[in-house]
């Protein structure tokens, strides 16, 4: 589905399925694209604990004071 290309002058990702023909984008699109443009940009190279696995939880600051959250899906489940 996707392919990595890592060579001394250049980096590449080739996307082999249409984005907007599949339910992959529902599940773990955004981060595997998050990850990927962290990867292809050398800037990004001292922000590593900003890249996730599919699955690991994302800790997000909040003010002081905030007791509970709700995260709401694009499908509107909570």
């Amino acid at each position: 589905m996707l392919y990595a290309l890592e060579e001394p002058d250049r980096k590449a990702i080739f996307i082999g399925f249409d984005l907007f023909k599949t339910d992959f984008r529902c599940a773990c699109l955004p981060l595997d694209l998050s990850n990927t443009l962290r990867w292809l940009h050398p800037a990004a190279l001292d922000q590593s604990s900003l890249q996730l696995a599919a699955g690991q939880p994302i800790l997000l600051p909040v003010a002081h004071g905030i007791s509970s959250a709700t995260v709401t899906r694009r499908a509107g489940a909570r």
